[in-house]
């Protein structure tokens, strides 16, 4: 399910050794990139205002926004291992019915002011591999919220194997998650009906 969850948000129309990062604490984030707690910076989105912290150092690998969805990612660089991972945002106030169906489930966890989102992951799933023995799906976990007419799904896509991506990653994710603050859609906005 969370493999293609950023697509499916909006009907295909956009296309161990991590250490934890500090304690968060907010700062104010300007549209655009801004800074954020030390080693992190902060991207405040200029459609729908959400806010998510990255990794200081990580690179931006666009933001868009088209057809009520808002995209931006960033490539994460894991300095211990050479590891990296892509972080995305997508936000959308015209979500697809597969995703509305689903997006309650997974583990609720909390973001930034109190707001639940329901997270999920392929993590457990065995991984088929190529001749190599390189997986030929990526380790990803996701987030999904339903607030303020705004259906979000936070994704963090990796490399190698789904057993030490918690490990590597994790630091990195709950940051994320901790600092994460939902933007909002426009009043009429009922992106799952």
């Amino acid at each position: 399910m969370t493999l293609c969850l950023s697509l499916a948000l909006i009907g295909c129309a956009a296309s161990g050794g991590a250490a934890s990062g500090p304690t968060p604490t907010r700062t104010s984030a300007a549209s655009g990139e801004a800074s954020g707690t030390a080693g992190w910076s902060s991207y405040r989105d200029p459609t729908y205002g959400f806010v998510v912290e990255y990794p200081r150092g990580a690179t931006t690998l666009g933001a868009t926004a088209t057809g009520g969805a808002s995209l931006a990612s960033w490539r994460i660089a894991n300095p211990q291992d050479g590891d990296d991972a892509t972080l995305e945002v997508t936000a959308t106030t015209q979500a697809s019915a597969g995703v509305c169906a689903h997006y309650t489930d997974g583990k609720p966890v909390t973001l930034a002011g109190g707001v639940t989102g329901y997270e999920q992951d392929n993590l457990s799933d065995p991984m088929p591999t190529s001749a190599a023995s390189q997986p030929q799906i990526q380790p990803q976990v996701a987030v999904i919220v339903l607030h303020s007419g705004l259906l979000t799904i936070i994704t963090l896509t990796g490399q190698g194997q789904p057993s030490t991506f918690a490990q590597r990653w994790g630091g990195v994710w709950d940051h994320i998650l901790a600092t994460f603050q939902p933007g909002q859609g426009p009043a009429s906005a009922q992106p799952c009906g």
